[in-house]
């Protein structure tokens, strides 16, 4: 029974192995010409896509994928398609089919949702696409892209500087992302990219122009100054890069090389208008009196009704001391156009200068009326009620232009010492605190600070370091060295505080607060006698100082 068994066994297992290899033979012999098929149907889907004809390559696509659904590129191919006509969803549809999703489908699926407006799902898709592939370009530019539009800017940031380390070598790319780091307030990076951009093409202006663009705004104006240069070396001279120049210049004080470039502009632009103001203001600024006279009177025969033209003749009167002439064109200035501010201020200043300080205060508010900008008309108010001692009235306006500008310095130093003038310590003290967070390398500022805390007799201490700081500026300041002698005798440093304020005296010996301290030196050294001698003299140069008088009643 066994064997017979066996032999069964045997007879059907022969059956098989005989006829296995032609089974799967046939098998293989099918599935090779579905793959063929298929392959043929993409083909022609591509020949028609390169034609422009996208609904044949679609049809034949579909045949691809009818033979064969697994082909990725049948299916990439299909989703291209569509996309090329526009049918976004279709292609969509294709595309999310696709498995695995390489960096590139996820870059693809990314286009095709901003295409729908879907950017949450565009930006999922393309973050997907860089996480496979760090190197995807295009899906870190339309990345980039969708950041900004919606606002992730610190998000953007990271993408430009991925895209410049794809293309470091790439000037195009290397000024865009420089110019959104600009606009974007990272000025630190915004200089790294122009100064790279400068190295790729170090005779591009572009490059030039957004370093010194960057510099300004950093305040490194000397660096602007060369940038805005190295630009205007490179070509043809272009008028908005040398009135940026010419203005800069101004501003630093380097008068001489603004006028040499103004009338540089001016071969350029002879009948300009605006160069000839430019130029005609330096001229009054570096005391080119003549130069300046000759160029106005030729402007305003041009020119006989445009209010700046007579603002600068007066102010250039004003600078000869002529103030009636600086009255007479200020008012011209001013009945051309009352709504400017500088035409009441110089006329106000006019009359500071002749010492009607409350007929400037009148011309002041009168301008209030008119002026469109008032801050500096506030400002000027407060100058003047200042020098009038009516502190109240100047912190009141001191206050009404700072509420206007907040935080401008030169406000808030008229704010800081009209409120200590008027007894108010401890506003003022904050004050001036507060603008040493702004500024704090001011020597004028910490020197006014260091000296209010000195002569109050508190945080003597941090008064010296401020005090020291300012000197480290200007060493030969009589008044910072007035002010160290003077935190020196409030610390009991007396021999070195007579020094001080001796040294102070050899510099300037017509201060009557000088001569006073070193009084109250001797007076504290026992010397009495020549104690009074000193504030004797301080009393001839203020008569009115009530102090000065009870001491030397005592």
């Amino acid at each position: 029974m066994r064997n017979a068994l066996s032999l069964i066994f045997i007879v059907v297992l022969s059956l098989f192995s005989g006829c296995a290899p032609a089974l799967k033979s046939a098998q293989v012999e099918k599935n090779e010409k579905d793959d063929l098929s298929a392959f043929q149907h993409f083909v022609k889907g591509d020949w028609y896509q390169l034609k422009g004809e996208l609904d044949s390559a679609i049809f034949e696509y579909k045949k691809a994928l009818n033979i064969n659904p697994k082909i990725k590129e049948s299916r990439l191919a299909l989703a291209q398609a569509y996309y090329k006509k526009d049918e976004f969803e279709k292609a969509l549809k294709e595309a999310s089919l696709i498995e695995p999703k390489s960096s590139i489908i996820w870059g693809f699926l990314g286009d095709l949702y901003g295409r729908l407006g879907r950017i949450e799902k565009a930006k999922e898709s393309y973050q997907k696409s860089v996480e496979l592939d760090s190197t995807n370009a295009h899906s870190f530019w339309n990345l980039t892209l969708l950041y900004q539009a919606t606002g992730k800017i610190k998000e953007a940031g990271s993408c430009w500087k991925k895209i410049v380390e794809l293309y470091p070598f790439n000037l195009k790319i290397r000024l865009q992302a420089a110019s959104f780091f600009l606009k974007n307030l990272e000025y630190d990076e915004a200089e790294k990219q122009f100064i790279k951009a400068t190295q790729i093409a170090p005779d591009d202006r572009r490059a030039w122009v957004g370093l010194a663009e960057t510099y300004e705004v950093k305040d490194d104006i000397e660096a602007a100054i060369k940038a805005y240069q190295k630009a205007l070396n490179l070509g043809y001279p272009n008028v908005y890069l040398k009135k940026r120049l010419i203005f800069l210049l101004k501003n630093q004080g380097r008068l001489k090389e603004a006028v040499y470039q103004a009338e540089d502009l001016l071969k350029l632009l002879p009948e300009d208008e605006n160069t000839q103001k430019i130029l005609a203001e330096l001229y009054i600024y570096s005391n080119q009196k003549e130069s300046a006279e000759s160029l106005l009177s030729d402007l305003k025969k041009t020119y006989p009704k445009d209010p700046f033209v007579f603002l600068l003749t007066g102010k250039l009167a004003l600078e000869k001391k002529d103030f009636h002439n600086a009255k007479e064109n200020f008012k011209k200035s001013i009945t051309l156009n009352d709504s400017v501010p500088d035409g009441w201020i110089y006329l106000g200043l006019t009359y500071i200068e002749e010492d009607s300080i409350k007929r400037a205060i009148e011309v002041y508010k009168e301008g209030l009326e008119r002026v469109i900008g008032k801050v500096s008309l506030y400002y000027y108010l407060g100058i003047s009620y200042s020098r009038l001692k009516e502190y109240d009235s100047a912190i009141f306006y001191f206050q009404k232009a700072d509420s206007l500008s907040p935080d401008s310095p030169h406000i808030l130093f008229g704010l800081g010492s009209s409120l200590e003038r008027s007894g108010h310590f401890e506003e003022s003290i904050k004050v001036f605190e507060k603008l040493i967070k702004i500024e704090p390398e001011n020597d004028i500022f910490l020197n006014y600070l260091g000296y209010t805390l000195a002569d109050k007799g508190i945080r003597l201490d941090e008064a010296k370091i401020m005090i020291e700081k300012a000197l480290e500026k200007n060493p030969e300041n009589p008044a910072y060295i007035d002010s160290y002698g003077w935190v020196l005798f409030k610390l009991g440093e007396i021999d070195r505080a007579e020094k001080e304020i001796r040294k102070a005296l050899e510099f300037l010996d017509t201060d009557a607060v000088i001569y006073e301290h070193l009084g109250d030196i001797l007076q504290a050294k026992g010397e009495r006698q020549k104690a009074k001698e000193y504030w004797e003299k301080a009393l001839d140069l203020d008569p009115e100082n009530e102090g000065l008088k009870e001491k030397l009643k005592r």
